[in-house]
């Protein structure tokens, strides 16, 4: 069914949301994913994920690279149901704005998955100190990872492919991340001296954590990577808000 309604997506008019049965369907595996990792088994969960994560990672990549559509009777379906509908729709009118809150409430389900299966097989669960830091960076990594190029889409609105331009960019910070750890191979060149430089990219931090994860290196990526990933955040947000303004007067329009 979610299949149908991505291929749908691709040739209904504007005046159709698909975007929100999409999104709904995805916080349902999401939520379904959390209870087969509770109550399933190893093999279970395997599959599950295996069979629905380039699901989810291909609505998520659409709500990111989608425009505000700007016609007021897109949004009169929700405008007139109340205050709660309209807060609904925040999360499932398409656009990329409402696309953050989205993959925001989706990360929040998909984040307790590790620490579910964590209590579900150890028993009085004793995490160091080096694993809570470590776990501290690696959270609001991933998230800003998959956020980042956003901020770098909005500065060009009118392109045509805004989904190839966001890969793109992901494909990038890839290729400076293999430049880095060419870098590290190269005789007199250690890792912890190859790898400090890609603390101003989030994505690149974290590929390099995933490789080589050293203490020193977690500190440091502390240190630079996350004041670069609020900073990342607080203009994706500031730009949401004003976005946001925007639908709100689509929504009034929709009712007179």
């Amino acid at each position: 069914y979610l299949l149908l309604e991505i291929a749908a997506s691709k040739i209904a008019p504007l005046s159709e949301n698909h975007a929100a049965r999409k999104r709904m369907l995805c916080i349902l595996v999401a939520m379904a994913a959390v209870l087969i990792v509770w109550f399933g088994s190893d093999d279970t969960i395997q599959s599950w994920f295996f069979m629905m994560l380039p699901l989810l990672g291909l609505v998520m990549l659409e709500a990111l690279c989608e425009r505000t559509v700007e016609l007021p009777s897109l949004y009169g379906t929700f405008a007139r149901r109340g205050k709660l509908w309209r807060l609904a729709g925040r999360f499932l009118y398409p656009g990329w704005a409402t696309g953050i809150v989205f993959i925001t409430m989706l990360a929040a389900l998909m984040f307790i998955v590790p620490w579910l299966i964590s209590l579900k097989r150890v028993t009085g669960i004793n995490f160091s100190s080096s694993d809570i830091e470590k776990a501290f960076l690696i959270i609001p990594l991933i998230y800003t990872a998959i956020l980042a190029p956003v901020a770098a889409l909005l500065w060009f609105p009118r392109v045509k492919q805004p989904l190839w331009i966001y890969l793109l960019i992901q494909l990038l910070f890839v290729l400076l991340y293999m430049v880095a750890a060419i870098v590290a191979e190269s005789p007199g060149i250690t890792k912890d001296g190859a790898y400090p430089w890609l603390a101003l990219f989030p994505s690149c931090a974290l590929m390099a954590l995933m490789d080589h994860d050293t203490k020193e290196m977690v500190s440091f990526y502390t240190l630079i990577t996350l004041p670069v990933c609020g900073v990342i955040l607080a203009y994706l947000y500031y730009r949401m808000i004003k976005e946001f303004r925007v639908i709100a007067r689509f929504e009034k329009a929709s009712m007179e």
